[in-house]
């Protein structure tokens, strides 16, 4: 089985890498429904003449990649690493079942979720509560293949019996097999990693005895004994690399109580000797330690490993160290105290950092976590998103991730989109899609289904004129029978400036217009004429009023703008 590359996971104690690309999905552009968020094209009435000039916006320079939210991800709590062919891994519990069982879940798309049961209940000793007969920690998908490891209860021993580890095995992600025994009935303790490497599973252990050994399978069925990395319980083995010509496996290790730890390597899983890195063990004071985790190994565009060194103490910081052959290495300085995990891309590294709360006797602000790009992993810059995912991997419709209780992919767009994009309100940006079919003259659309709140749909178009604009604008509005000047919003159906003017209202070009369309549905237009961006707001209901105080939320102006867009909201995190 040979490993495909993918993702890093480096939340959930498992960080891998290796070779080879996965396929790349363009970002999903489904057909909606009459009643969309989209404004129709029509021919539009004469539209009144603009006491703006007519002018292409000069655009901010923004990536044209971003996270798209795809939906709830609240049961999922892992996904396996690497690639899968058919689609989508993830461990998680199973919402149905107050006992918190758990099981594997499929997604071919990202989007949609099945899971497979791989627990029942039990209850140990006759006072005790029923629980899952057993428990996932640590998986892997390569392939067509995954395995997943975890801990199940053994009747019998003291007091009402003990955890041994298990392993599951699957071909397609949906049907599971429990592994043969996994060493022997008395093989206690839990695993810390599994992995695929050249033509084998592989797995590290953290046995009762205070051993941390290796395990090989060709299958995934039966396991057998290959090494013992240390004897000593307090030695502790962390993330795992997989990647070069020759299959090397490049892990972190940390020796008992010293002030930091360093990197073992190994190709055949067998033997495993120290990895020098030049830069390591880092400078520290007589408070600090450091953490070393292996990030990503060589792949495409980025032909070198990545390793960061974590050093605690009295503030918390991150080195990201850099090498091709792992001789010759570059550091450099995070931007934030922690990176919590990467993905090769075409266009770079994407790496997420966070600034987690630390015990320091005072409250913690809350910091949420910031996606960045690198091309080298040295230098970073920030990408400019509402929220993101803290982990991630890859698959055929390409990269996901989880995190803020939600799924997401790494969507590529051009200028226009992404300028879009950032402008939707946060509470908004969700479930985004590129638009395909536009109203007449728009050079770029983006819409978003929000999951929560008034608004069903908001779609946001650029025109190259004010003309243009208002003339899909009033064209809109003119096929619900509303005239231009006509009042009411959002109290009653109609059409008005948000902006006073001391001439003719009705060539003022910032305007709200709303309606009850065909189907009992209210909708909102707003128009921004300095962006030459006009946004559709498709409600719930037929609640124009609520819908109307939603578009304006937060607004603190006088007179103010609808709230609902408004130029680089992503990057000021609003």
């Amino acid at each position: 089985m040979r490993p495909i590359r993918s993702a890093v996971i480096l939340a959930t104690t498992l960080v891998v890498a290796a070779c080879g690309r996965g396929p790349e999905a363009p970002p999903p552009t489904p057909t909606l429904p009459e009643h969309s968020a989209s404004p129709r094209a029509s021919a539009p009435p004469p539209a009144e003449a603009s006491n703006v000039p007519s002018e292409t916006p000069v655009r901010p320079s923004v990536p044209r990649i971003t996270w798209e939210r795809l939906g709830d991800s609240a049961d999922l709590s892992s996904l396996l690493p690497w690639q899968f062919s058919d689609g989508y891994l993830a461990i998680g519990g199973i919402p149905s079942d107050p006992e918190d069982d758990w099981g594997v879940w499929f997604s071919p798309d990202g989007r949609t979720w099945d899971v497979s049961p791989l627990s029942t209940t039990v209850t140990p000793c006759p006072s005790w509560v029923p629980r899952a007969s057993t428990s996932g920690s640590v998986g892997w998908a390569a392939g067509g293949g995954a395995v997943v490891l975890g801990l199940e209860y053994v009747p019998g021993g003291e007091p009402c019996g003990e955890e041994r580890i298990v392993a599951w095995r699957s071909g397609d992600g949906r049907e599971w097999l429990r592994s043969s025994d996994f060493g022997s009935t008395d093989l206690l303790g839990y695993p810390v990693a599994v992995w695929a490497a050249q033509d084998r599973w592989e797995a590290a252990l953290a046995e009762r005895s205070g051993a941390t050994t290796i395990w090989s399978s060709a299958g995934g069925d039966r396991w057998e004994r290959v090494a013992t990395i240390s004897e000593s319980e307090l030695d502790t083995f962390g993330p795992v690399l997989v990647g070069g010509n020759d299959g090397r496996r490049v892990a972190a290790l940390r020796w008992g109580e010293g002030p930091g730890d360093g990197l073992i390597a190994s190709t055949d899983g067998r033997s495993w000797q120290p990895q020098a890195v030049e830069g390591l063990p880092v400078e520290a004071t007589e408070n600090e330690s450091w953490v070393v985790k292996p990030v990503l190994a060589p792949d495409g565009p980025a032909p070198f490993w990545l390793v960061t060194a974590e050093i605690e103490g009295d503030r918390l910081r991150t080195i990201v160290l850099t090498s091709p052959d792992l001789v010759n290495w570059e550091q450099a300085t995070f931007p934030m105290p922690v990176l919590v995990s990467a993905v090769h891309t075409p266009d770079g590294i994407i790496a997420v950092g966070a600034d987690p709360c630390r015990e320091t006797g005072t409250a913690c602000p809350e910091v949420p976590p910031v996606s960045f790009i690198s091309r080298d992993g040295l230098a970073w810059e920030p990408i400019p998103a509402p929220t993101g995912p803290t982990s991630f991997t890859e698959g055929p419709s390409g990269v996901i991730g989880l995190g803020d209780g939600a799924t997401w992919t790494l969507t590529r767009h051009t200028d226009d989109q992404a300028y879009l994009l950032e402008g939707i309100r946060a509470a908004a940006r969700e479930a985004c899609t590129v638009r395909d079919e536009l109203p007449a003259g728009a050079v770029a659309g983006i819409e978003c289904a929000p999951n929560s709140g008034p608004a069903d749909r908001v779609g946001a178009y650029l025109f190259p004129s004010q003309e243009t604009m208002l003339s899909a604008y009033f064209g809109r509005l003119a096929e619900e029978g509303i005239s231009p000047e006509s009042g009411g919003c959002p109290r009653t159906p109609g059409d008005g400036a948000y902006f006073p003017t001391a001439g003719d209202a009705a060539s003022e070009p910032h305007r709200t217009g709303c309606f009850i369309n065909e189907f009992g549905t209210a909708n909102y237009r707003i128009t921004y004429p300095e962006s030459r961006v006009y946004v559709g707001v498709l409600g719930r209901d037929g609640d124009l009023a609520s819908l109307g105080a939603w578009v304006w939320e937060g607004n603190l102006d006088t007179p103010g703008s609808p709230t609902i867009w408004r130029e680089g909201q992503a990057a000021a995190g609003s």
